[in-house]
Formats: C-alpha cells, structure tokens, sequence
C-alpha cells in the first residue's frame, strides 16, 4: 500500500506553537492564550523538550500504526529540525523509528538534501503512477503541473493547513466576505439574501476545481491520531468527492441562465 505525508516537523519546538499542534503542556497553552488574546508576543513563550519529544513520539508512532515495512511511504517534504553539529547523527536515529522500509523524501526547505539522501530516496520533485493514476509530488502547492489537464493529482505540504479550505472547495473566510459584500453591492441586498448566499455557493465549487490535495499532518481529520499519514484510499476518496463537487457546479450554474433578468 502507498501512504503520503508531509510537514513532521520532528524534533522541531517552534512548529508547536506557531502551528498550534496538540502537545503543549497546560503552563505552555496558558502562554499561547495570551498570545491569542495579543497580552504577550508569541516569541515569549518557550516550547519545553518535553513537549517536543512528545510530538515527535507521537508523530512516529502514528506512521508505524498504519505503515507496515512492506508498504510505501512519500513524505513530502520538511522531515526534522536539527542542529547543524549533529544532524548526520538525529536524521539517522529519526528514520531508523520508523519500521517502513520503501520511504520516499520530496525535499521541502527544511531539509538538507547532503544529509536525507543518505537515508531516503529523495527527489526534489515526483511524479508517481499508483494504478494507473499519475500523482506529482512537490513541497509546495502549484497551480499547474504535470498531466493536470488529464486527471493527474498534485500532493504538497508546506502550507500547514491553511489551503485545505480550498483544496475541499470551500471560499476562505476573508474571501468570502469580500465577495459578499460586492455580490450585495452590484444587487442592491442585503448580505444575507437568498441570491448572495446562491452566488457565494458558486464561487465555493468552482474554487475546488484543480485535483489537489495538502496531506501534511496540520490539515487535521477529526477522530485521526495526529501524525498519521494519509492512505492511498483516503486520497482517492477525497479526489472523487472533489470530482462530484465539480461535477455539480454545471447544475448549480443553470440555476443562473436567467440571472441577466433578474430585478431587484
């Protein structure tokens, strides 16, 4: 079986609290409480090591949950943190936790392609056929790539998230405020009016059309161990979903073919 990740972060302190990860301890959490209520700077508060092993632990264990040594396993990018003096010896200690034999590295801009390509296969970027669907693989989210114009997926990280909104055909919040407040202009309604919502529900599917996807361990799945690297499966189901969504938008526009019409 294929599995793909991106964005571990191991051993790194910082990505805890700029990535608000689950494994700050309840003095830590206070800290980032007043950040968010902007009492403190976010540089004050220190990330213990306790927390950080923890994160690292968890990351690990939560691939060898799922990855067997048999299986293949993409990591797109940002594999650890290390110190310059020893990180020959932390990479090494790092990729021999984890059971799965066949690991591939997309190198992502945290990682030192001297060091990783001792002990991953690395690339700077991929494009892998996995029954017959082409998938490219690049640390950073494209806008074209190879094959999109023939179903072909493209897998990134780097991101932490925060394009998942769209990569699932969804109008980020300040986007869509932006657009409401103009629909309502140009119509002369209120924001909440049956057509403005209509209007905002087209520019959500069609903001979903591209076969892309941020499989690192930030774009959180609920009921999921953090960490864990998505399946094969997982990512096939997510495309469909995205193919349908799409699908639906043609349907969703012929509610519009008298739109030209419409006085308000």
């Amino acid at each position: 079986m294929w599995f793909f990740t991106a964005d571990l972060h191991l051993n790194h302190s910082n990505i805890i609290k700029y990535c608000n990860r689950p494994f700050c301890s309840k003095i830590e959490q206070g800290m980032l409480d007043l950040v968010n209520k902007k009492l403190i700077p976010i540089s004050d508060v220190i990330i213990s090591k306790e927390s950080t092993d923890s994160m690292t632990d968890s990351i690990i264990d939560s691939i060898n949950s799922v990855v067997s040594r048999k299986d293949n396993l993409v990591i797109i990018g940002d594999f650890c943190h290390t110190k310059n003096k020893d990180r020959d010896l932390d990479i090494k200690k790092l990729r021999d936790r984890i059971n799965c034999f066949n690991v591939y590295l997309i190198l992502g801009n945290h990682d030192d392609r001297k060091y990783m390509s001792k002990y991953f296969t690395c690339y700077d970027q991929y494009t892998f056929k996995i029954d017959r669907q082409v998938i490219f693989t690049f640390h950073y989210p494209c806008r074209s790539w190879d094959k999109k114009s023939y179903g072909s997926w493209m897998l990134y990280g780097h991101t932490h998230g925060f394009f998942s909104p769209e990569d699932d055909g969804m109008v980020l919040e300040c986007d869509a405020k932006l657009y409401r407040d103009s629909f309502a202009s140009v119509l002369n309604v209120s924001q909440n009016d049956d057509i403005v919502n209509r209007l905002i529900d087209v520019v959500s599917l069609s903001k979903g059309n591209d076969l892309t996807m941020d499989v690192g361990v930030d774009n959180f799945r609920p009921n999921i161990s953090f960490g864990t690297p998505w399946s094969m499966d997982e990512i096939s189901n997510f495309m469909k979903a995205k193919t349908d969504r799409n699908n639906n938008l043609q349907n969703l526009l012929k509610n519009f073919k008298n739109f030209g019409t419409i006085q308000k």
